[in-house]
């Protein structure tokens, strides 16, 4: 008997473990094995065969029926009950249990295949040989099935293999990252079934087109949308294969399911902004057109038609020379440097006319390289016309000569600017005053000769009459031609085109030296008045304050208080002044008080106590006829009243009270709940801040006692 040849494996000698407690058996066994080619372990129980087992997984196992320990049946069992093992072929070799239901058992027990003693070697070899050979395709299946679930769930995409006989469809990779369901509850189900997922509107479509493709035998791709297990909705890209029997027909279809959600987005919004690119390039109210590198129009939009002068559809494919023959020779120049330079070219002024009319017209162009969808390159044009505004700078010369007999025997600075400032015509009269001949001015900016100091002032102005196109009037100071500066009144006017756009500015002038100087002596005389008041409040308020020895420094307190508090609330300075001043003397009216009850230790009468409180109005009768540049007596007369309506004496609420009246109320009472009163010790700091913080938004304003408390807490204001 001929010694069978070995079976090489892909990866070495295949190992095969021969379990036989019979020595001489298991010695005829692995010889037989050996000589074919294979590695060998042996055993000889059922323990130390599921010992080896789990130890060296060997890739075959030849398994006696009749152990002295387990029975191969049992062994088998347990080698096929464990995940680790349950693949490794086992095949029963028994001269024992020979008989049907012996060979029955052990297949029905997990076995791969029962041969029985005496087997020939040949048929023993090539038995072990087709098991390996399926495990081989069963391991190049799984590693192939893992390979490709792995490649699907890189790709984000669920595989599924879906049986036409039976309706039921198997799943795998990430299907629940996809539609929120997971592969162990859609496998199994129908294509019905999953269907009622697909969006109404796409059902009919998606089940007409798979059976047409089945039919023409090709492969498929859909895309339609689909609910997800939360009720959202999701597009999804539907993609296979069919497979066919002999006789051609549809059995089964394998094929993949991704989520592109995203990708419709982008779409949508890429469609989105081309409809608007295309919108834009319709209705700008540029003349807008693309040509190919032989002059041909491909696009023209409705403005850049009218200004050729026919319809779209007789420009497209034609040349400026076939449409426009007036001005093409000058545009196509330009045209032919920017193919060759790639470099765009601005500013170009083309003047023609329409077909059948003699009118000249005046474009301003600009010519852009352009690549075009086909690689090729192209030439983009935008181009406005400027016919009214030329027509307009032609009418403003021809009006240069009228003016100047009119502004040439003027008294008063005469000038005429463009839109940018730059003198245009300058009267004879800038000679007497600055020193300049009107040559010498020409050309230049007006800006020029400015005073640094006033050129954001004349910029604002400048701005204004060209935007709202009214007469406007500004002081500044002018360069003299010696150096020196002289004030100028200037009023401006803008000068507008045809089409109602600023060309120009229209401005005449004269000198205000001397009548600066007389305002400036005046502002300093006012400066010096207002001092001078300043300093009879603050005598009106010691004046106050010397009747009381107790609360003497009380009304410097609470208007230094107050100041600070307008100041952190960012009021203007000349607010915080009055307020200050206001503050100074808001106890006035306590001058209607008889000294000995301000200084009375004890509870008051309700007599007394009403004549106290009625010494806010007091102190406003007293300063109501005098002219403050503020409403000092108002404030006075208000700084008891309470923004929920509790105050005195009038009861205001909220608005209804002035701003700086309120801030006094809030420094009043910090500085007098912290303050020593005679009839109470100092209650301190801590309880004022206390009481104003508990009264916020009901008695106290809450801007105010957020800029106090921030004094205090952060910045560590100190009231002395």
């Amino acid at each position: 008997m001929a010694d069978p040849k070995p079976d090489l494996q892909k990866k070495g000698k295949a190992v095969i473990l021969n379990v036989d407690d019979k020595e001489a058996g298991r010695y005829a066994v692995t010889r037989t094995l050996i000589k074919a080619g294979y590695e060998v372990l042996e055993a000889a129980s059922g323990e130390e065969a599921l010992k080896v087992v789990f130890e060296k997984y060997p890739d075959l196992v030849l398994l006696d029926v009749n152990l002295p320990d387990l029975d191969g049946f049992a062994v088998c069992k347990k080698i096929k009950a464990d995940r680790r093992t349950a693949s490794i072929p086992v095949v029963h070799l028994s001269a024992t249990f020979v008989q049907s239901r012996h060979r029955i058992e052990g297949l029905e027990g997990g076995a791969d295949g029962y041969l029985v003693q005496p087997v020939e070697p040949q048929e023993l070899i090539a038995s072990i040989r087709a098991f390996l050979r399926l495990r081989r395709v069963e391991q190049d299946l799984i590693e192939s099935e893992d390979k490709y679930r792995m490649a699907a769930e890189v790709t984000g995409q669920a595989i599924y293999d879906h049986d036409l006989s039976s309706g039921v469809t198997e799943w795998s990779g990430p299907v629940e990252n996809i539609t929120g369901y997971t592969a162990r509850e859609w496998s199994g189900k129908s294509y019905n079934e999953i269907g009622v997922l697909f969006h109404p509107e796409d059902r009919p479509s998606i089940i007409e087109k798979k059976k047409s493709l089945a039919r023409d035998h090709g492969p498929y791709k859909a895309e339609y949308r689909l609910y997800k297990k939360d009720g959202s909705m999701i597009y999804v890209e539907d993609q296979g294969d069919f497979l066919y029997d002999e006789n051609g027909k549809a059995v089964r279809v394998i094929g993949s399911l991704k989520d592109i959600s995203e990708r419709k987005e982008k779409e949508k919004r890429l469609i989105e902004s081309l409809n608007q690119m295309s919108a834009f390039f319709e209705e700008v109210n540029v003349g807008m057109n693309i040509l190919d590198e032989k002059m041909r129009y491909l696009e023209v939009n409705r403005l850049a038609a009218r200004y050729i002068g026919f319809p779209r559809e007789q420009i497209l494919g034609r040349t400026p020379y076939e449409v426009a023959p007036a001005f093409a020779a000058e545009i196509v120049e330009s045209f032919k440097r920017v193919l060759e330079t790639g470099q765009a070219e601005r500013n170009i002024e083309v003047k023609g006319s329409l077909p059948g009319s003699e009118e000249e017209i005046f474009w301003l162009s600009a010519h852009v390289p352009l690549t075009l969808p086909d690689g090729k390159p192209g030439i983009g044009v935008a181009a406005i016309d400027i016919t009214d505004r030329k027509r307009a700078e032609e009418k403003l010369r021809q009006s240069e000569s009228s003016l100047r007999l009119l502004t040439d025997n003027m008294l008063d600075l005469v000038s005429q600017m463009d839109a940018e400032g730059v003198f245009q015509y300058v009267s004879p009269s800038h000679r007497d005053i600055l020193g300049y001949e009107p040559q010498e001015l020409l050309g230049n900016s007006f800006f020029d000769f400015v005073h640094p100091d006033d050129f954001e002032v004349l910029m604002v102005k400048g701005t204004e009459t060209k935007s709202n196109r009214y007469r406007n009037r500004a002081n500044f100071r002018f360069r003299h031609k010696q150096g020196h500066y002289l004030w100028m009144e200037i009023y401006v006017n803008s000068v507008a085109g045809a089409g109602g756009e600023v060309v120009g500015i229209v401005a005449c002038s004269r000198e205000i030296t001397e009548r600066k100087r007389a305002e400036d002596k005046m502002a300093d005389t006012m400066v010096m008045y207002r001092k001078a008041l300043e300093g009879i409040i603050h005598s009106m308020g010691v004046a106050v304050e010397k009747r009381d020895q107790y609360t003497a420094g009380h009304q410097v307190r609470v208007a230094k208080l107050a100041r600070a508090i307008a100041q952190e609330m960012g009021l203007e300075q000349d607010t915080i002044d009055g307020l200050t001043l206001a503050a100074e003397i808001h106890d006035i009216g306590k001058l209607s008080v008889p000294a000995e009850m301000l200084t009375k230790p004890g509870d008051f009468s309700d007599l007394e106590l009403l004549m106290i409180k009625n010494h806010s109005r007091a102190g406003y009768d007293i300063l109501k006829d005098i002219e403050f540049p503020w409403p000092i007596a108002q404030i006075i007369d208000q700084h008891h009243e309470r923004i929920d309506g509790s105050g005195y004496p009038e009861g205001l609420k909220g608005a209804d009270i002035l701003l700086e009246a309120r801030i006094i109320g809030v420094a009043d009472v910090v500085e007098a709940m912290g303050s020593h009163r005679p009839y109470r010790a100092s209650l301190g700091i801590e309880e004022a801040l206390g009481e104003i913080s508990r009264n916020r938004g009901k008695l106290y304003d809450p801007e105010i006692v957020d800029a106090c408390l921030k004094l205090f807490r952060e910045k560590q204001f100190e009231l002395d």
